[in-house]
């Protein structure tokens, strides 16, 4: 955990150096705690670069060092369709034979060592079924579809809840489910053989969709080629480069270029590959010493979250998000030492339902205010804090009792729970259904009412569509390779995850 710590404040240390300031707004952003920064006056850097050349382009503001490190994040010219194709496909097919040879890779492992390595074979554990928290992500997912659209008509911050808070539950509950459901399972560590079949089952349950909806936009919508945003959308790496540029023509060169609500996925996906080192680095030790490292570890998050650089988005770094990822697995120990400290308590449906309540309140007064463009430490902090009592008393309330809880019931309802499993599709697919839709109205114009129902619920048409044939089948097949494995729990429902998400 120190080395992991040392690591990523040398990565932020290094990143404020390179970026230089200057003013900049990420447009229509792609994700949910997408919103216009606060405008700042020269620095005594931009003052001194007033000295040198102007660039001979278009660009009405001077570029960061780090677009100049990597200047085609912004480029003037257009790249040729015919090579931006070329790469695409090369991209994605990239991808699938490492997939492959992943799930080849465990199978002779599995064949030649003939036996299970020192992690041990999965075992059958006690059902734990978390259907509250199913639930609770189908009206995040349908919340965040409809804030996007809403961002389409107006630029004026929403009365009510507003997603940002939703995402960083979103990472939480997928370290939440996976380091449970391995915890349940009786798993120590991860071997090499488990290391290499997760990374398989990950790349197979994230890419079709993903890569599905990036094709669709990218052949159907994109006007212009942009060859290094395409590839790095498609490698999962524009995570790695959240740089914001300063105008609309810069802006349509950056790492938002093809899909913007993919750069969830894509931070979700490199986190995941250091996710059987974070699982080894879990701290061992009595309850106490838990809650010490959890509670360091929500302070360094949140202020890395709340980090103002100019022209650099933090909340969009994959490695800064990797902390609220390691907060939910830290969260999914705890909560099993807790509930085991306390077998016979009555109370966790009440504990539920009043860290919900000072959760959505927590979103709701910041949702009117600056502090939901901005938001602050101490606003993440306590949000993170009020959700942990959530993960934590829905895990006491599938293992033992479920009495006092008046939201859980509700949560729980099968339609909610059902749709938990197309939330991931629905995600994903949203912005290319936004675009389709655009495009239909330009020929025949229908009522706003209209338009809103449409695109509300055709990503989760999309997403069931995709998931009976394109998802499943895939995956079907990479199972069969690496001998009936089976999918990952952290993006199916959490339910059948822990009972041996994510979205």
């Amino acid at each position: 955990m120190i080395s992991f710590l040392q690591s990523n404040v040398a990565l932020l240390c290094v990143m404020r150096v390179c970026v230089s300031v200057s003013a900049g707004h990420p447009g229509n952003g792609p994700g949910p705690e997408c919103a216009l920064p606060a405008k700042q006056g020269p620095s005594l850097l931009q003052i001194s670069q007033l000295s040198t050349l102007a660039p001979q382009n278009n660009m009405s503001m001077p570029a960061t060092r780090v677009e100049s490190f990597c200047a085609s994040l912004c480029p003037v010219e257009k790249t040729s369709e015919q090579v931006a194709v070329v790469a695409v496909m090369l991209s994605v097919l990239a991808v699938a034979v490492v997939c492959v040879s992943l799930a080849h890779c465990s199978r002779d492992m599995a064949a030649t060592s003939g036996r299970s390595s020192a992690s041990g074979a999965p075992s059958r554990a006690a059902t734990i079924r978390l259907d509250a928290l199913d639930g609770l992500r189908t009206l995040f997912t349908i919340h965040i579809i409809f804030f996007h659209r809403h961002e389409v008509y107006s630029d004026s911050s929403l009365w009510w809840w507003s997603a940002g808070d939703e995402v960083s539950m979103f990472f939480m509950l997928s370290g939440f489910v996976q380091c449970l459901a391995d915890l349940q399972k009786g798993v120590l560590f991860y071997g090499r053989r488990e290391t290499l079949a997760f990374f398989a089952r990950r790349l197979g349950r994230l890419c079709p969709a993903y890569y599905a909806a990036g094709l669709w936009i990218h052949f159907g919508f994109v006007s212009c080629a942009r060859l290094l945003p395409a590839i790095a959308h498609f490698l999962f790496l524009q995570t790695l480069m959240p740089v914001v540029c300063t105008d609309n023509c810069c802006y349509q060169g950056t790492w938002l270029y093809v899909n913007g609500p993919g750069w969830f996925v894509s931070a979700l996906l490199l986190i995941s590959l250091f996710y059987p080192l974070f699982y080894r680095m879990l701290p061992r030790g009595s309850i106490m010493r838990q809650c010490f490292v959890l509670a360091v570890v929500i302070v360094l998050e949140s202020i890395q979250t709340t980090m103002i650089l100019p022209n650099f988005k933090t909340l969009y770094f994959a490695p800064v998000r990797a902390w609220t990822f390691v907060i939910g697995m830290l969260v999914a120990q705890l909560a099993r030492s807790v509930c085991a400290l306390f077998p016979h308590w009555l109370h966790w449906g009440r504990l539920f339902d009043a860290g919900l309540v000072m959760s959505l309140c927590l979103s709701l007064a910041t949702s009117t205010t600056p502090l939901q463009t901005n938001p602050t430490a101490i606003h993440g902090m306590c949000v993170k804090a009020c959700f942990t009592l959530v993960c934590i008393s829905c895990v006491g309330m599938a293992g033992y009792d479920k009495s006092g809880s008046f939201l859980e019931a509700f949560l729980s309802c099968r339609l909610l729970v059902a749709a938990s499993a197309y939330s991931y599709g629905a995600y994903i697919y949203q912005l290319a259904t936004f675009k389709t839709v655009d495009t239909f109205k330009g020929t025949s114009p229908v009522p706003v009412a209209v338009e809103y129902f449409v695109c509300n619920c055709a990503p989760w048409l999309c997403a069931i569509l995709s998931k009976h044939f394109l998802e499943d089948p895939l995956n079907t097949g990479l199972g069969k390779m690496m001998l009936g494995a089976k999918q990952p729990p952290d993006l199916k429902s959490a339910s059948a995850g822990v009972e041996a998400i994510s979205t």
